[in-house]
């Protein structure tokens, strides 16, 4: 019997960013792991918002020589 992983929202991603960094900020120094928690959630917003552009259509990040090319710059 698997359970079926609630895929994370956006926000849920941001509460779990500002978490992070309100850990890192309370003590002095900042531990590895939580370095590593905080790149990986990055990583996954990144993703998230990406795959929403891409859902609706959106291109960003294209080469502007591209557009140029299409005759839209």
């Amino acid at each position: 019997m698997s359970k079926s992983r609630k895929r994370k929202t956006l926000a849920d991603l941001f509460a779990r960013e500002a978490e992070l960094l309100a850990m890192m900020n309370g003590t002095g120094q900042r531990p590895r792991y939580l370095k590593r928690q905080l790149k990986s959630i990055r990583i996954k917003i990144r993703r998230s918002i990406q795959e929403d552009e891409k859902n609706r259509g959106i291109r960003r990040h294209v080469n502007v020589y591209e557009y140029q090319a299409c005759g839209s710059v």
